[in-house]
């Protein structure tokens, strides 16, 4: 349903990006060689689990890992290149993981539904990737474009399925594809913080009744409308 061909080959703006507060100030920097990524990755991936973003620090993973911090400077420029490298991977293999799982003929409804049963499912199998991307990080970066924070392909997928809800007239009009998509991740974030702060004590996509129905009640078109557009296709 989507092409996560850009996003993967996206791979090489990751070294621009620059600090939180200063995302503006990017600056070229040497592609990363593979042997390098695959011994600092986990590390980060790990450190940003166990102590959020805040917690993050170039020298302790340099020392982690028996790597000068220079070298780490080199490649990515920053803790938030570091970071940003790490989320762009777990994003693109949820992504895989999910696209496969949403149907491509039926209604709206329904493709959204198995969006988060697949997406949930997901998490549940791989905790780090859910509090990484929905815990660990500052929430400013929610709101960066895709130039600054390309992190985009369960975005795009979202993307998509806001556009087929559209050409179907199964989506609310007067709610805006940025409206939906902040609803998205508002409350796909507080069930992930929920979950996390009550020690992982459920599984997350046993939520999925709790609130799915308010999420599909406010981004979808009310009744008449849709039965409206459908009358008119016919």
């Amino acid at each position: 349903m989507v092409n996560f061909g850009r996003t993967a080959q996206s791979k090489r703006i990751f070294g621009q990006a620059a600090s939180m507060t200063q995302i503006d100030d990017m600056s070229e920097l040497q592609e990363a060689p593979t042997n390098i990524e695959e011994r600092l990755l986990p590390i980060v991936e790990e450190l940003l689990y166990e102590h959020g973003y805040h917690g993050l620090n170039i020298r302790e993973i340099a020392k982690r890992i028996g790597m000068g911090p220079a070298t780490i400077y080199k490649y990515f420029g920053s803790k938030e290149g570091l970071a940003l490298r790490v989320l762009q991977e777990q994003d693109i293999r949820v992504a895989c993981a999910i696209a496969r799982r949403i149907p491509h003929e039926g209604a709206a409804e329904e493709k959204w539904r198995a969006l988060y049963r697949s997406l949930l499912g997901y998490y549940d199998k791989n905790i780090r990737t859910a509090v990484i991307q929905n815990a660990a990080m500052p929430a400013t970066t929610w709101f960066l474009s895709e130039e600054k924070w390309p992190v985009s392909a369960v975005a795009n997928i979202l993307r998509e399925l806001i556009r087929e809800g559209r050409a179907s007239g199964e989506l609310d009009p007067d709610v805006s594809d940025n409206q939906i998509m902040a609803i998205h991740y508002m409350h796909l974030v507080r069930e992930v913080r929920l979950w996390q702060s009550r020690r992982m004590s459920w599984r997350l996509v046993d939520r999925i009744d709790r609130f799915f129905p308010i999420v599909w009640k406010t981004i979808s078109a009310p009744a008449g409308a849709t039965s409206s557009r459908r009358s008119r296709s016919d």
